[in-house]
């Protein structure tokens, strides 16, 4: 009986912990979406979705995160300060990605930036309202 109440205890606290890394680290990467496309975001977004995807040795791989855009601002602050894209240019450029499926037919906004290995590029689509964050490391 107390080891069963002793493993419930374990749960519990392994399931708030995980709460509160989930947070910290969804708030860490707004905070970095932000940085990258220049327009505060924090009360704009709320979190959707994450994919992601990582290799074994190389620790290569890619996560998508996907935002609902809660005021309509950000797109018009987006138009300002992104580069406009289209789909024509979704299909050239993303058609074999893992990101497309979030951009199919779709125009929008978006920002690339580019350090070694490390690709970050956050679309703004503007026929779903989300904000998609693309990372991918080679």
């Amino acid at each position: 009986m107390v080891t069963q109440i002793g493993n419930k205890k374990s749960i519990l606290y392994l399931f708030f912990i995980s709460i509160v890394l989930f947070s910290c680290n969804k708030k860490r990467e707004i905070k970095e979406i932000s940085n990258i496309i220049n327009i505060p975001i924090e009360d704009k977004i709320v979190f959707d979705s994450k994919e992601e995807f990582w290799g074994d040795f190389l620790s290569d791989g890619y996560k998508i995160l996907v935002f609902n855009i809660i005021d309509t601002m950000l797109i018009q602050d987006a138009s300002l300060k992104m580069h406009p894209y289209d789909m024509h240019f979704i299909e050239v450029n993303y058609y074999k990605s893992e990101v497309y499926k979030y951009l199919y037919n779709s125009d929008g906004f978006y920002q690339k930036q580019i350090n070694n290995d490390v690709i970050k590029i956050i679309f703004i689509n503007k026929v779903t309202n989300q904000l998609i964050y693309y990372l991918i490391i080679w």
